[in-house]
């Protein structure tokens, strides 16, 4: 499979991704009565943004896997470029959320506690001081993410393992991949200290490393169909658990929900699409700037629009404009610097 090939299969899983996130929270800050219904039920596999992030953290484990000797200057230079893609969204966003809330608040606007849900009803309540939004804007920095955009709490794990991981891959290369093995296995059982969410990184490197040790691997369609429906399953192991009255908190099921998320980047990588989509191509190029400004959105527009449809609607529109911009301004950047 050729290199855009392979760019394109995945972007489009980052798109479908990103807009199960955005639909996670933008139903859930009304109260919509279809909606709370299949909350409890495996059908909020459709808008359960918990399985989306996990499958995030498993195709950045896929993408730290490399054949190169590791070198002091090739890490600094990898942290230095992930920390360019990842903090100019992120602290301008944060940035953006921080004055409205303080203009919210300053002015009491606010949506009827009444209209909203429970979960919606606990965010932007309370000013944040100078001192939290720089530690927010840390990301490594004990802070509260809810305090100004939740779902940036995804950027403390995903910074801990762009310093970490390159480390994990040189020794593994070094080990036979022992190290790794043994990381996969207790990320099973133990949430390890400060890196709980390893277990994720650690299996979709360790998919790279399968791939590229089988230089040609087909599959047929039956099989295809196949890893569709099992990765989505698996992905939705948490619902499905919940149904059955399983403690769905347990520690194996992060790891069994990125078993299913290598499912479909395994998929992405040895089958070729015979239609290319454009809208999920858009969404993947743009799916971290709108990751990380979707919330920002939908807490600015709620206490102006009534109508949770109209709301939904006008939220993904304005959220689509802004991480093109922002997409695109940090493309700019990068190639200045």
């Amino acid at each position: 499979m050729s290199e855009n090939k392979l760019n394109y299969n995945i972007q489009y899983l980052r798109g479908i991704c990103a807009i199960v996130v955005f639909f996670s929270h933008s139903l859930n800050i009304y109260k919509i009565g279809w909606v709370q219904s299949l909350m409890p039920t495996h059908f909020h596999f459709f808008f359960d943004g918990q399985w989306a992030v996990i499958f995030f953290f498993t195709l950045s484990g896929f993408y730290y896997y490399r054949e190169t000797q590791f070198s002091v200057r090739g890490y600094i230079r990898g942290l230095v470029k992930k920390s360019l893609r990842i903090y100019p969204p992120h602290l301008l966003s944060l940035i953006i959320g921080w004055i409205i809330l303080t203009i919210y608040i300053k002015y009491g606007i606010y949506v009827d506690s009444n209209e909203m849900t429970a979960w919606a009803s606990k965010f932007w309540q309370d000013n944040v001081s100078l001192k939290e939004l720089l530690c927010n804007a840390m990301v490594l920095a004990p802070h509260n993410p809810d305090a100004i955009n939740p779902p940036s709490w995804y950027l403390s794990p995903e910074v801990k393992m762009f310093i970490l991981m390159p480390i994990v891959v040189a020794i593994s290369n070094r080990g036979k991949l022992i190290p790794s093995i043994l990381l996969f296995a207790i990320s099973w059982f133990i949430l390890l200290p400060l890196i709980s969410c390893i277990g994720p990184f650690v299996a979709g490197y360790l998919l790279h490393v399968f791939l590229c040790k089988k230089h040609s691997v087909k599959i047929g369609k039956s099989l295809t169909l196949t890893l569709i429906l099992v990765g989505c399953l698996l992905l939705n192991s948490r619902n499905i658990a919940k149904q059955f009255s399983f403690d769905s908190t347990q520690t194996y099921f992060m790891m069994i929900q990125s078993m299913g998320a290598l499912c479909l980047i395994f998929l992405a990588n040895v089958w070729t699409f015979s239609r290319q989509s454009k809208v999920l191509l858009f969404l993947g190029n743009i799916s971290y700037e709108f990751y990380i400004l979707h919330f920002i959105v939908l807490m600015s527009l709620a206490p102006w629009i009534p109508n949770s449809y109209v709301f939904i609607v006008l939220s993904l529109v304005v959220t689509l404009f802004g991480a093109h911009w922002m997409n695109k301004f940090n493309k700019r950047l990068l190639l200045l610097l």
